[in-house]
């Protein structure tokens, strides 16, 4: 897991740009996708389309290895980011092990296991639903406010980022740009 050191959430927006490179290229992949067709743009392409994929392309080109900008991305996240979103402490109708060994929510957290189904089954009865909010779940009661992710209460919100996965999508968007722009250049659409 990647420490990024981070301070906790403040309120007021932070601008880091840790994920530009990652997200851009990814953005570029997308319009690439959508609108080329065997290297030339689709005619009905709007003209903005043209104009962020030209200059998306020509940003990226010139800062994916000038080291400026960090790499990260994620490509995977903690499941549970903190208590307000512990799913264990939710109304279920299905709560047991794997094996199927059925648990009682009245069990404190120590039967909280990876192995442990915590959901719903259907539609819940609505009365039922409410019934089991006022209740506690693995001795918590269900939280009924969420406060964000990285808050003081909630310490981290842990991912992994992967340099290589971000430096491979940048390659394929430049190789796009390059297939159809050189396909432009020689009379393409």
């Amino acid at each position: 897991m990647l420490d990024l050191g981070l301070p906790f959430a403040s309120g007021k927006l932070e601008k880091r740009g840790e994920d530009r490179i990652s997200s851009t290229s990814m953005a570029l992949n997308a319009l690439f996708y959508t609108w080329t067709e065997n290297g030339q743009l689709i005619s009905s392409t709007p003209a903005e389309v043209y104009k962020c994929m030209f200059a998306g392309s020509e940003w990226l080109m010139d800062n994916v290895l000038t080291g400026k900008y960090k790499t990260y991305n994620v490509v995977f996240s903690g499941s549970v980011k903190s208590v307000s979103d512990h799913p264990f402490f939710y109304p279920a109708n299905i709560i047991e092990y794997l094996n199927g060994t059925k648990v009682s929510p009245n069990c404190n957290t120590s039967c909280i296991s990876p192995d442990l189904l915590d959901a719903v089954n259907g539609i819940f009865n609505e009365s039922d639903y409410m019934q089991q909010l006022k209740e506690k779940h693995f001795g918590e009661a269900t939280p009924e406010t969420f406060y964000g992710y990285n808050t003081p209460d909630n310490q981290f919100m842990p991912f992994w980022s992967s340099e290589p996965f971000t430096y491979a999508s940048a390659m394929l968007a430049l190789t796009q740009y390059r297939a159809y722009f050189n396909n432009l250049n020689d009379g393409g659409h």
